[in-house]
């Protein structure tokens, strides 16, 4: 999947089924400007007979079964994991249906399941929790004019009954939900009676009979729940609640430098906060004590050894403890931190080849491993989930069951007999791998030096600095696809077009920059010598993409030397 691509994708989710017919009360498009409504009230919670009708343990609802393309399901995002099982939930390649896959409790062997034939929507969370498994799906009507919550409940993950609309679910925007000893909580957001969305926590002890909080008056970033109750995090507040009634204020999570929340996790009692800041990144441990107003908690800053050398992609807990993944910024090389109780803490520096090149933002821990889910990558750059397996969260192996999807294969009868001379001589290779447009021009032609005839576009914009990723070579690997300029077919004004061809300029042989519309015939080459030395890094806590993907995007970049103008 293009990095493009995974960006659209972001954190929304697969739907997993329906029960009944998904409708929603007309809700607008999110506020621009969220802020607090007169009617957002907490919701009574209705009785948990009332939510879920004909619930006969273990085998009331829709069953899941196997099936989904394997060659589709692109993108998998979030990972979760029960006593006996794991899900993963994506998108599929086309980004228009989604993914979901079932691993087996101890990681190694996974199953693509078949939700979109009975489930239309997508997933904004799911969690596992003392009750069983919990969903949030988006409803959308077909003219895009209402949106709504639907939340589901399952016993076992396989089998999946749609709750009643409770507590203004019906208009709602779902989002994450995080499951813990104590219960379940969604961070989403609430529209009020005038249209106006903003930031809003729904709690449930069972996972059923679901309340609003009150509203919070900050932009929250991230909520857990441990044993005794839920946190809501913000930039530089912390709320708790214990009661499922009411926040009470707590000690702020003490980053001074903090340029980024991170992620939020709990282990029993525990809590933790990882974050990003101006000298490198920072896991912080705290303990809920005290009940209702009376709850505090005091945090401690857990010493991994991190500085600004150090980035950070995930945290995750379970039952056999915490694990947080990374890498050294100068190397790019993988590293796991694990602890059984998260108090000690163990550091493993892993091979450059683990989790297939990059390291992931998707982990999670059963009772028998942790499992992340790393990646497949093709020479042309498309990627496909793979999951990876420890038993002590430092020393990983890939599974051999683990694939969550099948890597497509280039044509091997696409490639023409004589080289193009002009941009439009491309686009018959675009069309034959739609999925990378460009992933064919290295393939066929390789380093070989090409003379290519078009119109230079025009554009106004179109380049600048690409905030929050940094690409290594810059002036090769541009991360949100600008080039020094574009080349097409014809005279155009609006910008680069599917059928452009962006052409990059390696400032050791420097060529001018010709103006908008000037036609040329431009002489270079694809598959850069550079190429197999691209890597994509984002900034704060995220993913490092596998390397594979930066390399092939590189060498589909057509590399100028020479301009001349016609």
């Amino acid at each position: 999947m293009s990095r493009s691509r995974r960006r659209q994708a972001g954190i929304a989710l697969v739907a997993l089924l329906a029960g009944c017919s998904a409708s929603a009360s007309p809700v607008p498009s999110p506020s621009s400007a969220p802020g607090p409504s007169t009617d957002a009230s907490p919701s009574t919670a209705p009785s948990p007979s009332l939510i879920a009708p004909n619930a006969s343990p273990l085998l009331s609802g829709i069953l899941l079964g196997p099936g989904g393309d394997p060659s589709a399901a692109a993108g998998f995002s979030q990972l979760a994991a029960a006593g006996d099982a794991y899900l993963a939930l994506g998108f599929t390649e086309s980004l228009d249906h989604s993914a979901l896959a079932r691993g087996s409790a101890d990681g190694a062997t996974w199953e693509l399941l078949d939700a979109a034939p009975v489930f239309s929507g997508t997933l904004d969370g799911i969690a596992a929790g003392p009750a069983g498994w919990v969903a949030a799906e988006r409803i959308d009507s077909t003219d895009g004019s209402s949106v709504g919550t639907a939340m589901w409940h399952s016993p076992d993950g396989r089998h999946w009954v749609r709750l009643t609309d409770q507590a203004d679910l019906g208009r709602s925007y779902p989002g994450p939900v995080v499951a813990g000893g104590w219960g379940y909580a969604m961070l989403g957001q609430a529209v009020d009676a005038a249209g106006s969305s903003f930031g809003a926590v729904w709690i449930s002890r069972d996972g059923q009979a679901w309340r609003q909080m009150p509203v919070v008056d900050v932009e929250l970033e991230k909520l857990t729940v441990t044993d005794d109750g839920v946190l809501a995090f913000s930039f530089d507040t912390v709320a708790a609640t214990t009661d499922g009634q009411t926040w009470v204020d707590l000690e702020p999570v003490p980053a001074a430098d903090e340029t980024s929340f991170g992620d939020a996790r709990a282990l029993g009692s525990s809590a933790f906060a990882l974050v990003a800041g101006l000298h490198g990144p920072a896991l912080f441990r705290g303990e809920l004590a005290g009940s209702g107003a009376g709850v505090s908690m005091a945090w401690q800053s857990t010493d991994l050894g991190f500085n600004d050398s150090i980035g950070v992609t995930t945290l995750a807990t379970g039952p056999l403890g915490a694990v947080v993944l990374g890498f050294d910024r100068a190397t790019l090389r993988p590293i796991a931190w694990a602890s059984r109780d998260g108090r000690t803490w163990a550091r493993a520096d892993l091979d450059q080849t683990a989790f297939g090149g990059g390291v992931p933002d998707a982990a999670a821990i059963s009772d028998r491993s942790f499992v992340a889910l790393g990646w497949d990558v093709s020479p042309a750059g498309d990627t496909r989930a793979h999951a990876w397996t420890s038993t002590d969260g430092l020393s990983w192996t890939r599974t051999q069951g683990g694939s969550l999807g099948q890597v497509p294969e280039l044509p091997s009868d696409a490639c023409p007999s004589t080289d193009p001379t002009t941009v439009a001589g491309l686009a018959p290779l675009s069309d034959a791998y739609p999925s990378v447009p460009r992933a064919l021009w290295p393939s066929c032609f390789g380093h070989r030096v090409l003379h290519l005839d078009g119109y230079v576009v025009q554009c106004e914009g179109c380049g600048g600095a690409c905030g929050g990723e940094t690409g290594s070579p810059a002036w090769l690997l541009e991360p949100c696809g600008y080039a020094r300029f574009w080349l097409g077919p014809k005279r155009t004004t609006g910008g680069p077009s599917p059928d452009s061809l962006s052409v990059q300029v390696d400032p050791a042989h420097p060529v001018a920059t010709p103006h908008g519309g000037a036609h040329i015939r431009i002489t270079g080459h694809f598959d850069d010598p550079a190429a197999p030395t691209c890597r994509l890094v984002l900034e704060g806590v995220g993913v490092l993409p596998p390397a594979g993907e930066a390399i092939a995007g590189c060498r589909q970049q057509f590399v100028v030397t020479s301009i001349k103008t016609l």
